[in-house]
């Protein structure tokens, strides 16, 4: 089996269970024409698994296309240094404080 990346996994996994739910619906609906009250949690659910199964299959390739540029390569999103946001915006309660901060007061 060949090596293939998360994201294809997971788009591939909701793709499957979308068709799968969206085929079990048709199916149903088609099959049982007074369902029962089991037959209807099954269409109930299985509407609704394929319609949030699209909206995840849409949601994976906006996000996909969101990171990609015209060239191919992955945007750079700038992030803040991780030691300037220690402590930043927080109470003094909830600010951290480093190993070498804490030898200092103590001695």
């Amino acid at each position: 089996m060949p090596n293939r990346s998360p994201f294809t996994q997971i788009f591939y996994g909701a793709l499957a269970l979308t068709i799968l739910s969206l085929i079990v619906y048709v199916w149903a609906i088609m099959e049982y024409l007074s369902p029962t009250q089991e037959i209807k949690g099954l269409i109930e659910t299985c509407s609704t698994t394929w319609k949030m199964g699209f909206g995840a299959i849409v949601g994976l390739l906006g996000g996909k296309a969101m990171t990609e540029t015209r060239e191919g390569g992955n945007v750079e999103i700038p992030r803040e240094n991780r030691r300037q946001r220690k402590g930043k915006n927080l109470g003094k309660k909830e600010r951290t404080v480093s190993s070498r901060q804490v030898t200092k007061v103590r001695n």
